[in-house]
Parts: structure tokens; sequence; C-alpha cells
């Protein structure tokens, strides 16, 4: 189906997400979703950085059971990390940690 409704694309993301990184990812007034009389709307954006140059992702850790990346941003130079974990419904992230 379509999506719609914010309870709609919460329950397509949390296919692909676990704990609280739903709600990590979605606080804060930049990332603001609200839906109204069947259509998806962002409030709110941060705009954009001139000096982002991009994120580069390496696969650091690969088992049967899990795969961890690691994210570069290339303006800052921090880290992030990625983590999926296979679960008996597929594979899922258990931790989404942007490089920014």
């Amino acid at each position: 189906g379509q999506l719609d409704t914010k309870g709609k694309l919460n329950a397509a993301l949390e296919r692909f997400f676990t704990g609280d990184i739903l709600d990590t990812l979605s606080e804060g007034s930049d990332n603001v979703i609200a839906d109204e009389e069947g259509a998806l709307y962002v409030l709110e954006h941060s705009g954009g950085n001139i000096s982002y140059l991009g994120t580069e992702y390496t696969l650091t850790s690969l088992t049967d059971d899990a795969a961890v990346f690691t994210g570069t941003s290339r303006f800052e130079y921090e880290a992030g990390s990625i983590r999926a974990v296979k679960t008996s419904t597929g594979w899922r992230f258990t931790l989404f940690r942007l490089p920014y």
C-alpha cells in the first residue's frame, strides 16, 4: 500500500530498524514529519552544508549474525557506525549512528 500516514511510514521502517533507532532518527526539528489528508509532509529541514563532501561507508566486520559498517564524513572526518543483525525475520539495523 501507499505510505500516506506517519504510522504506515514507521511500520515500514520498523522492518529495517530495531530498538530506539527510529526515535533517534526522527527526533529534533530537522526531521519533523506529519501526515494530513492522505499525504506525508516534512515540515522543516536542516538545509545544506556547503562544506559537506560526502560520506564513505566501509564494512569493518562481517559474521554470520552481524554486519558492522563505519561511515566517515569528509567535511568533518567524524566516524559513525551502522550495525545490522540477522534476526528470525531477516536483517535489522540495531545501531545507526550517522558520521556527522
